[in-house]
């Protein structure tokens, strides 16, 4: 909190503990509708993961790790309203400047774990569908990033002040660093890597031999996050006026508080929605979210890489040796899953085979990744009945 001074305080306006000016409700309304959502969406993002694809991951696991983060900044920001915040300082009592101080340090120790959640989250879902090596390298490269920003901004926190009670203890502060020189990289720096890592996909998405429409659309649904990413440059603004800009701290961080609610929210909500697809599909068939080639046609044009090693499923994650088997799905509507994609075991596929076809033969270590039919398959002496049946179960 930075100290104003005497001339400052002098222009100050005569303190009102009756009725003083309040900046509204907001902050408690927007906290509790957008964490409401937040935690339906996750909870219908694993819905789909574990009930509908039954493969959840650890981009979903990830996730799931960030929302008790969520949720304590929101419970954090709206108890704040009780200790100042969204009050004119001159209006601010201070026998509730411990208690504003500690929420505010609660929540700047909980945003640096959650975005690092959330990030790491997006980071593995890329993992998973990447196939050229330096998209991989670069998403890679991106997490060891976002490792060493939680890192330094997490020991930054921790050494605010020395001893670090007097951040809540002090009025003046002795022995803090100044905020602005500790909080202001660290949201800045945070902008800057959403920007980054939410743009890493869209060369890879725009090089499917898609329609320009369908590819637009895929970038799209990708990039959901950019609205948290607009919602924290805002945040980004106010944590500036209220750090540099002036002295009336609790009445411009207030807005601080509403667009870190909104920024947190935001980025969960965002970027599970294209999970969601599978479930709108089974249950909203009539909306639009109907059963199309189009999901398959993504999964096959992933397969068709020149490194197939690397293609979509948990390969790229957890760095075993898999088959992966691209097959168009012909399930049912309800039981389609957006195109899915089949990772299956080398005992089960142990060795590579050459099918006859109309065209010539078919070698499942080339890299014309084609899959065998369903009659040749079937009459194939090699693999036994529950190979056969395995495969069966997914074409």
């Amino acid at each position: 909190m930075r100290n104003p001074p005497p001339e400052v305080i002098k222009s100050w306006p005569k303190p009102n503990y009756v009725n003083p000016e309040y900046a509204g409700p907001e902050l408690a309304i927007i906290g509790v509708t957008f964490t409401t959502l937040s935690v339906i969406v996750m909870s219908l993002r694993m819905y789909v993961r574990l009930h509908l694809r039954k493969a959840a991951s650890w981009d979903d696991w990830l996730m799931v790790a960030a929302m008790p983060f969520l949720m304590g900044i929101s419970a954090s920001a709206i108890v704040s309203t009780k200790y100042g915040w969204g009050f004119h300082i001159w209006d601010f009592k201070f026998s509730e400047f411990r208690q504003s101080r500690i929420t505010s340090y609660i929540c700047q120790v909980l945003f640096i774990p959650l975005m690092t959640l959330v990030k790491l989250s997006i980071l593995a879902s890329y993992l998973r569908f990447f196939t050229e090596k330096i998209h991989i390298r670069l998403a890679w490269i991106q997490v060891g990033l976002v490792l060493a920003w939680f890192v330094a901004f997490m020991v930054l926190m921790l050494i605010a002040c020395i001893p670090l009670s007097n951040y809540w203890n002090s009025f003046f502060q002795k022995g803090c660093m100044e905020e602005e020189y500790r909080l202001l990289p660290g949201i800045y720096s945070n902008a800057v890597m959403d920007v980054m890592i939410l743009v890493t996909p869209c060369p890879a998405l725009w090089k499917l031999h898609l329609p320009v429409r369908d590819r637009i659309v895929l970038i799209g649904m990708m990039c959901l996050g950019f609205i948290s990413c607009v919602a924290g440059c805002v945040k980004s603004w106010y944590m500036y006026r209220t750090l540099v800009g002036t002295y009336d701290v609790t009445w411009e961080g207030y807005n601080v508080w509403v667009w870190t609610d909104l920024e947190i929210n935001l980025a969960v909500i965002c970027t599970s929605i294209p999970v969601l697809r599978p479930f709108a599909q089974k249950y909203f068939p009539k909306l639009g979210f109907k059963s199309s080639s189009a999901g398959s046609r993504y999964g096959n044009r992933w397969g068709s890489s020149s490194n197939p090693s690397n293609g979509l499923g948990s390969g790229g994650i957890y760095k075993h040796q898999t088959i992966h088997q691209f097959v168009r799905s012909r399930q049912t509507e309800d039981e389609d899953d957006g195109g899915s994609t089949i990772v299956l075991s080398p005992a089960e596929f142990p060795t590579a085979k050459t099918y006859p076809t109309s065209s010539g033969s078919y070698d499942s270590r080339s890299n014309d990744v084609r899959n065998p039919s369903r009659s040749e398959f079937r009459n194939d002496p090699t693999y036994n009945d529950y190979q056969k049946d395995r495969y069966n179960n997914y074409v």
